[in-house]
């Protein structure tokens, strides 16, 4: 399973500068990705100040398992150790619920990509090596 953060979502939905290398990564053989209720929000969100996606939740919820934000997940992420950012914080504990299953976070966020990496999470950043 591959865990897509919003900047992955949003780097796939608005076709950004490394939605080739994304696109290329997740077509490896896997067949299942997914991302938080924070994730749906956050692509949502800035997807409508790009421009017009209709239905784009429906499109983002038929393609993509979602994590709901559970208090397992709210937990793990209000104790998060280390500086990183509350939404951060939900998409890494999002992740780590998957635990084996979890193939990759995705991420175009530094910061998040460090702290999860930190966290000992396998992060992939698809075009930016």
């Amino acid at each position: 399973m591959i865990y897509l953060d919003a900047s992955a979502l949003v780097t796939w939905v608005a076709r950004r500068q490394y939605v080739v290398a994304l696109e290329k990564f997740v077509g490896k053989g896997v067949t299942q990705t997914c991302t938080s209720t924070v994730g749906l929000v956050e692509t949502v969100r800035t997807c409508t100040r790009l421009g017009n996606f209709p239905r784009l939740m429906a499109t983002l919820l038929d393609d993509h398992v979602q994590i709901p934000l559970s208090d397992q997940v709210r937990d793990a992420a209000a104790n998060f150790a280390g500086p990183v950012r509350s939404l951060d914080a939900i998409h890494i504990a999002s992740a780590e619920l998957l635990g084996s299953e979890l193939t990759a976070l995705v991420t175009y966020d530094k910061r998040m990509a460090k702290a999860a990496s930190n966290a000992g999470l396998p992060v992939e950043t698809p075009g930016m090596q």
